[in-house]
């Protein structure tokens, strides 16, 4: 069609402009998935999806609907709903197609959802593209050296996350102890015994940290019990709590990223099984 001839049926209110050269015709609904398909139609190749947009449309875990569609592209435009990341020639974003959309590589939406959200929540994104196969602990590394770079938004949350998950690094799991053990430590007026021994019939079994005056053991779950030995630590969970030991679990995450949190959490379930408010440094109201 000729200018003339869209600018006749824009005017006489038949097609809608959603962005240059993209229109919507009549009866067509406005919706999420209808604006996504206007944007790749108004990129073409020139551009792609990024941000949150990016991990909403791989589907990840945790990942809401954006409030507004992320792109990257050399031009942009003026749009409510659109935010647009101006690149240069020198920017090489690689790129697959899910659905017809135009998306960045799962590097880079990890990368970005690590700068957009809290810690918790791309921690779960990564869980979910790991447990996928969507990337590999290796393939991150990797992007985080070349594209993703150092000073990167979101790179230093991403390089933490990482560290929590790499399963083929024995000395992680010490590292993981180590900085639960700092928190504890402040912690005051409690005795906390490592690696306590706790037998179940003929079956021994071990508390990564135990709270004797609370009955309250401590584990440090790494990402290899999320995809691996979940069943058997739930048959293992049943048999301690039977000894009328209670059970906190915490993620490399909350004890890097959340270390407060993890304190209090701590102090609070003290308190309850003590049946009484319980502040550290050995005061019971």
């Amino acid at each position: 069609m000729s200018l003339r001839q869209i600018r006749y049926r824009r005017d006489a209110g038949g097609w809608a402009m959603v962005l240059p050269d993209v229109y919507r015709l009549p009866g067509v609904p406005d919706t999420f998935d209808g604006f996504l398909m206007a944007v790749q139609l108004w990129m073409g190749n020139d551009g792609c999806f990024v941000g949150t947009t990016a991990a909403y449309l791989y589907g990840l875990d945790g990942i809401k609907k954006p409030a507004k569609v992320q792109v990257a592209r050399r031009t942009g435009v003026r749009h409510p709903s659109l935010r647009v990341i101006r690149t240069t020639r020198a920017d090489a974003i690689r790129t697959r197609w899910i659905n017809r959309l135009r998306t960045c590589q799962v590097e880079r939406a990890l990368l970005d959802v690590a700068a957009e959200v809290p810690p918790k929540v791309a921690g779960r994104a990564l869980d979910d593209a790991l447990r996928r196969r969507l990337t590999t602990l290796a393939r991150i590394d990797r992007f985080l050296d070349t594209e993703g770079g150092r000073g990167r938004r979101g790179s230093k949350v991403l390089r933490a996350l990482l560290v929590g998950r790499d399963h083929r690094d024995a000395e992680v799991r010490s590292v993981f102890e180590a900085k639960m053990l700092r928190i504890l430590r402040r912690i005051k007026g409690m005795t906390f015994d490592a690696n306590y021994l706790v037998v179940v019939g003929d079956q021994r079994y071990f508390l990564d940290f135990y709270v004797p005056a609370a009955t309250l053991g401590i584990e440090c779950h790494s990402f290899r019990w999320h995809i691996g030995k979940h069943n058997r630590d739930t048959r293992r969970d049943r048999r301690i709590r039977s000894k009328g030991i209670e059970i906190l679990y915490f993620t490399w995450d909350d004890v890097v990223l959340d270390e407060r949190g993890v304190e209090r959490e701590i102090v609070d379930a003290i308190g309850r099984r003590l049946g009484q408010l319980f502040r550290p440094g050995g005061a019971l109201g």
